[in-house]
């Protein structure tokens, strides 16, 4: 089947053709991997756990922080931002 996996790469790709995007996230419920497994397909990172960020079904859940970065941005690793003194 793989019409998740298909529809993120697709959504992801129109994302990028855009030139001032550098990065696509998605949050996902923590207790759904199969998303998880959908956007790691797709190339994005977990980025971390937004513990108690959302409701569903009146529970307070987590969710997984994914992302992805533009191909050749600085080897695909984040861009940090350079401290100041």
């Amino acid at each position: 089947r793989g019409v998740g996996t298909r529809v993120a790469r697709v959504l992801t790709e129109r994302a990028f053709a855009n030139p001032e995007i550098t990065r696509v996230f998605a949050p996902v419920h923590a207790y759904n991997p199969a998303s998880v497994r959908v956007l790691q397909h797709c190339g994005f990172v977990q980025e971390g756990v937004l513990r108690l960020s959302a409701v569903k079904a009146g529970t307070v859940i987590d969710r997984v922080l994914m992302a992805r970065y533009r191909p050749g941005l600085n080897g695909g690793a984040p861009v940090l931002p350079t401290p100041t003194a």
